[in-house]
């Protein structure tokens, strides 16, 4: 096959690049001899620096072990906070459940099948109630309580040897403790009892660095030990001594008889008496351990509990430390000889750094080709192998979001490092195979290969990438994007990978390997479609305003209604907003396309006020996408006044998603808005559980329930769950609103359960604006 010149240049600069790889393996000598120069001229001064140096150990080990714990102790509250909060919504719902006789007596069988419910949302194992001086699960398993257990008046953790009778009994399980409400409806369970999920919590508790020989406790003030990772017993910190120390229930006996001197033990006391001490250093040499102490929030102040993390000072300053052990002999001999090689071998190094250069570029923070380099190395193995098949693909970190939000753009960082070195590695010894990296968009790969090579090859990388223990212990899952691609392409790699990552993106659930093929050719020339349009539909005013109207359980009479948008095409007619929304979501368009939409709300309420027509609140759905840029809300501001509309009669509407990808951009949205005198509610609330430990945090106004509760039968467990929904609402004095109601039986309920508002297809469809207004005047037949 012979290529054309342009192909030809692209195959020699292949060429050259390995020539001027094959130069550089000819230096590989000199360069061992200036690398071990540099190496004995580094020992050197850390050898000479030492004296001084030594004076700033303790403070790095005091530096490295307060960040190690504040981080355990971070995670170890967040986590009590969220087990104990999730422990009172169960007992909010087991508390209004009706397990009783006409009696008023608790029914056994009843009290099982409610705690066989397996909807109730929880983070934790297991969890049960103490009822007749036994703990009773929801999993079939009870055992007897100690007698000073039955009755429980504060938020309590206790261990195995704690509650259950007798003291053999390894101390392995970790249970909390909640009381009963003082005003219970059902006065023989004295309190509830749940079980930690322990594979969980030994990754929170747990601090596997520091050459595993670091431990975690949790104990009370007394030092009785609640909680312990598995090396506590396996060392002490002065050193001597065989392994195999008898296994303790309480710190300060331990410290006292194996850890610590006598000296070191009354320094250890004052130490854990001081609630405002959180270091502890046990001897003045680097062999001796350090302690880091924090207080953990659980929900019982008087009782408090500490997290303690200890390791060994010579593991936390081993990197520094290394080089002062280093022999001080060679110090001459080798400034002598590098003080002849360093500029010879310096200037060879900077030439074959240049050559290399010109060609390529790597991504200093993953270590991987970026995009540029990628592209320009993909164009010439497909020139160099014209014959061959070959896979661009897109690799994509799942759900990396939240863990952007969860732990902090700095582990993201880590993590994105971490999964560039594995890639890196894969890709060594395969000369036809490269691993770039593009910011903003993912990981890219070409294999060669066809689509049976490739997905084995795919197999293989996603096992080593979802087994890697990344930053914090995450475990991450990936999906891949694949186009197959040959040298016809290589003019146009840019438009290639783009169809991988389509392919990603627009994969079905659970699938992780997803080829482009002919069906995502229609669906995105569909979507280039829509794109195209929309600066002409929104001119031509195509979006229209649809309105469906909220009716009031208790007044009997329309609430308000929710403003939805409709595409008009003039050929296709209305297009479905599922084929549009997500789309504007993912390229952000929806802003623009948001705030027309509310301009044109507000135009609407404008007109029918000019008109004397009765006017209700309408409600406004915000993407996710506006809360980017927060300024946003001064030009939502600016149309409000222009059409002069009273703030009464707008409320604006975000989903429980926001608050899980950025509460802190959820938080500052609430405070300007009701700054300016907005209402805000959450949407589909009920889609995740991690809001139900932040209600009472948000000073949202409203409430609205997720439809998913009313399709499928509205079966027991879920009336149950938005029984308890709406009373927790209401004790927070939040407005509710359930959305999707379709069904008498299910309005019936909610009237029962006391519900304010209700919004589905039962009373009002979304209709255009006139057939909205005319029903608005109206009442809906027989409700």
């Amino acid at each position: 096959m012979t290529l054309p010149p342009l192909f030809q240049r692209q195959h020699k600069l292949l060429t050259t690049n390995q020539r001027l790889k094959q130069v550089k393996s000819k230096f590989i000598a000199f360069l061992i001899i200036f690398s071990s120069i540099i190496i004995a001229i580094i020992i050197v001064f850390a050898i000479e620096f030492n004296r001084v140096s030594h004076l700033t150990y303790d403070s790095i080990a005091e530096e490295r072990i307060k960040n190690t714990g504040y981080q355990r102790s971070s995670l170890v509250s967040y986590y009590l906070k969220s087990s104990f909060l999730d422990m009172e919504t169960f007992s909010t719902i087991v508390d209004n459940a009706d397990i009783t006789d006409s009696n008023g007596d608790i029914v056994d069988e009843k009290l099982y099948q409610l705690l066989d419910n397996k909807n109730v949302p929880r983070s934790i194992e297991d969890s049960g109630i103490i009822y007749n001086g036994k703990a009773i699960f929801r999993s079939d398993y009870s055992f007897d309580l100690k007698d000073d257990f039955h009755t429980i008046t504060n938020n309590s953790l206790y261990t195995d040897v704690d509650i259950k009778q007798g003291d053999n009994i390894k101390n392995e399980t970790v249970y909390f403790l909640i009381p009963a409400p003082l005003n219970t409806t059902h006065p023989e369970i004295t309190g509830y009892i749940g079980k930690f999920c322990y594979e969980h919590f030994d990754e929170l508790v747990s601090t596997p660095i520091y050459n595993q020989e670091s431990t975690t406790l949790i104990v009370r003030k007394n030092g009785d030990i609640i909680y312990y990772t598995s090396m506590l017993h396996k060392w002490r910190f002065d050193g001597t001594g065989p392994y195999g120390w008898p296994e303790f229930t309480n710190l300060s006996i331990a410290m006292r008889d194996y850890w610590v001197s006598s000296t070191d033990y009354n320094r250890y006391v004052e130490f854990m008496e001081n609630d405002e001490a959180i270091i502890f250093n046990a001897g003045k040499e680097d062999r001796d351990g350090m302690f880091y102490k924090a207080i953990l929030s659980y929900g019982d102040e008087d009782n408090p509990i500490y997290l303690i993390f200890m390791a060994p000072k010579a593991y936390l300053i081993t990197k520094t430390e290394t080089l002062t052990k280093i022999a001080v002999s060679c110090f001459y001999s080798s400034l002598v000889i590098s003080a002849t090689s360093i500029i010879l071998l310096t200037l060879l190094i900077l030439i074959q750094f240049v050559k290399k250069k010109k060609i390529e570029s790597f991504d200093f923070e993953t270590g991987l080709h970026h995009e540029n380099a990628f592209y320009h190395d993909t164009q010439a193995v497909l020139l160099q192998h014209p014959k061959n098949q070959f896979g661009l693909v897109h690799v994509n970190i799942q759900n990396f979001k939240r863990i952007n939000a969860s732990f902090g753009s700095e582990t993201g960082d880590i993590i994105i490092k971490q999964v560039g070195a594995l890639l890196q590695s894969k890709m060594e010894g395969e000369p036809n195979e490269l691993a770039g990296y593009q910011h903003g968009v993912g990981f890219m790969i070409l294999l060669e290969g066809n689509q049976d090579d490739i997905l084995y090859k795919l197999n293989d990388l996603n096992y080593s990438l979802t087994n890697k223990h990344y930053e914090y212990e995450q475990k991450l899952s990936f999906s891949y994007g694949i186009k197959m691609t040959d040298a016809q392409y290589s003019l146009d790699l840019h438009t290639e990978f783009d169809h991988a990552k389509h392919a990603n993106q627009n994969r079905k659930k659970d699938v992780i390997y997803t080829f482009y093929d002919d069906n995502m050719v229609k669906m995105q020339k569909e979507q280039d479609d829509l794109n195209g349009r929309f600066e002409e539909a929104l001119a031509n005013e195509e979006f229209e305003v649809f309105l469906q109207l909220k009716w009031d359980l208790k007044k009997n009479d329309w609430a308000g209604a929710e403003a939805l948008c409709r595409w008009r095409d003039p050929i296709k007619g209305l297009i479905s907003p599922g084929k549009f929304i997500p789309l504007f979501e993912q390229n952000g368009r929806i802003v623009k396309l948001d705030e027309y939409m509310f301009e044109q709300t507000c135009k609407i309420i404008s007109k029918m006020m000019a008109n004397g027509e009765r006017c209700v609140p309408v409600s406004f759905n915000l993407s996710k996408r506006n809360f980017q840029d927060l300024s946003f809300i001064d030009r939502y501001q600016e149309i409000i006044e222009k059409y002069n509309i009273p703030h009464e009669l707008i409320e604006i509407e975000i989903t429980e998603g926001l608050l899980v990808d950025n509460v802190e951009a959820f938080t500052s949205f609430i405070k300007i808005f009701h700054e300016n005198d907005f209402h805000i509610s959450m949407d589909d609330f009920g889609t995740g559980y991690s809001s139900l430990n932040m209600i009472h945090q948000l000073d949202f106004d409203v409430i609205k329930i997720d439809a998913k509760f009313f399709r499928g039968g509205f079966d027991e467990a879920n009336q149950t769950i938005v029984s308890s929904i709406i009373k927790l609402c209401h004790k927070l004095n939040k407005l509710v609103v359930a959305e999707g109601v379709e069904q008498a039986n299910e309005v019936e309920f909610l009237k029962d359960a006391e519900c304010d508002i209700v919004q589905g297809y039962y009373f009002a469809k979304p209709l255009p604006v006139e057939e909205f207004k005319a029903l608005l005047f109206s009442k809906p037949e027989n409700k």
